[in-house]
């Protein structure tokens, strides 16, 4: 499923700098040169090493935004991550491949990023009571002190606890928040730094897909965590409800999103199943006029190069699961059933969940930020090889050149030798010239896909 998010374009450069490897692995000049030969495999290890960089996905939004549910229909088409009724990721949280079976890892503060963390709360007050943060921290460890959780067990000096589950529904009590009434299994959440959820399924095998905390968080180690994944992502994705935006999202824009420019996010209007498409089609025209008022052209967002898609989590998980045969279950059907008032299996078939096409737009993103770069590196040592190769062709002639003039070997012989060598010289450039052309074209043509596809 996740694969088509980095596009064919990405795996043909790919295979295209694989045929070059070989290639250049059948010249006999250089299978015969034990220092080349060396060179070519030390390059392909690189070249290969390079693709093993992960593609990071981060994924924004404010509290029941559907994050969860979002990052099922994109990557997995299927229910992997649990949705609960509670906002679930309080926490950092970091989705990434496993080869064994599936399982998370919850890492707790260290005692001096949890005394920083304390020290944080007592010096915050809440903007409408004025009353200090560190009440409501106070009542969460409280809380998680009833339900048998005790600081001293998970907090160490030395460093970080983890505890590790093979259950992603005990996430819950992990990385929900204790002072919201609903989330009655909660228990460890005041000591949990973040969050690696593991995942047996090889299709996010390149990837690292980050969620990020409610955007109201005022915990100074989310955020900076938050601020830094957000920075170096490669996809940024800013999750909406149908409805619009509130003031707290604009916050978060200002702090986070401005730090990414339009060449680096994604504007996500979810839950387009909860509202009329003309709703939905209004929310993103108002979105492209804020693009105009001077303030959001300071920080560079909303004009007229936004990217900005309308998007039904929900659906999208359902149509993917009716695809494949995967048999719902009542966790997947939103509490006003809406799978049913939309005419059930028939009507949900129906449904446009994905106009836009985000996983294009995502692809464009994933490429131009990572993948691009990538090929066009490959490219470079590649015919950095080529080009000493050629350096050392040339000073081999030369010195034939010489030896006929001083020696006494056949004259034919030596003419014969430098003649092949001039061949060969040839062929190398030939070599250079035509994998630079076709490499530098496949990425020229792809951008140009992505730039019609806008």
């Amino acid at each position: 499923m996740s694969n088509e998010l980095l596009g064919k374009k990405y795996e043909n450069a790919c295979s295209l700098i694989d045929n070059e490897i070989s290639l250049i692995k059948k010249i006999d000049y250089i299978s015969n040169n034990k220092d080349f030969k060396k060179e070519v495999v030390d390059l392909e290890k690189s070249l290969l090493e390079k693709r093993k960089n992960k593609f990071t996905i981060s994924v924004c939004g404010i509290v029941k935004a559907g994050k969860s549910t979002f990052i099922n229909s994109i990557l997995f088409g299927k229910r992997v991550l649990p949705a609960f009724d509670t906002p679930w990721s309080a926490k950092l949280t970091f989705v990434e491949y496993t080869d064994k079976k599936p399982y998370f890892e919850a890492i707790f503060y260290s005692e001096k990023e949890f005394e920083t963390l304390e020290n944080t709360y007592k010096i915050q007050k809440d903007k409408d009571t004025g009353k200090p943060l560190y009440d409501d921290f106070e009542k969460m460890k409280e809380k998680a002190f009833q339900r048998g959780v005790r600081e001293k067990d998970y907090i160490k000096k030395s460093s970080n606890h983890i505890e590790i589950r093979y259950s992603f529904d005990d996430l819950e009590e992990f990385v929900t928040d204790l002072n919201n009434d609903k989330a009655v299994k909660a228990k460890y959440t005041p000591y949990v730094k973040e969050v690696h959820v593991y995942v047996n399924d090889k299709s996010i095998e390149k990837f690292r897909i980050v969620d990020t905390p409610g955007l109201q968080d005022t915990n100074v180690i989310n955020s900076q965590e938050t601020l830094k994944w957000v920075t170096n992502t490669h996809a940024l994705i800013f999750l909406f409800p149908s409805k619009g935006i509130q003031e707290c999202d604009c916050d978060f824009l200002k702090d986070y999103q401005a730090t990414k420019g339009p060449e680096g996010r994604i504007f996500v209007i979810n839950r387009i199943d909860e509202s009329s498409v003309e709703e939905a089609t209004r929310v993103r025209t108002y979105l492209k006029e804020l693009g105009e008022k001077q303030h959001f052209k300071d920080i560079n967002m909303f004009g007229f190069n936004e990217v900005i898609c309308r998007y039904s989590s929900l659906a999208k998980l359902l149509q993917s699961m009716y695809k494949n045969h995967i048999p719902f279950e009542n966790n997947d059907m939103c509490d006003d059933d809406w799978y049913w008032n939309e005419g059930g299996e028939n009507g949900l078939k129906n449904f446009e969940a994905d106009p836009d096409d985000v996983k294009s737009k995502i692809s464009e993103r994933l490429y131009n930020n990572a993948g691009k770069i990538i090929i066009n590196s490959s490219i470079s040592d590649i015919s950095q090889l080529y080009f000493r190769i050629q350096k050392v062709l040339e000073k081999e002639c030369d010195e034939n050149e010489m030896q006929l003039k001083d020696s006494d070997k056949n004259f034919a012989e030596l003419e014969k030798e430098i003649e092949n060598l001039k061949k060969l010289k040839i062929e190398i450039q030939d070599n250079i010239s035509t994998y630079k052309t076709e490499a530098e074209n496949e990425v020229d043509n792809y951008e140009s896909i992505l730039i019609n596809e806008l």
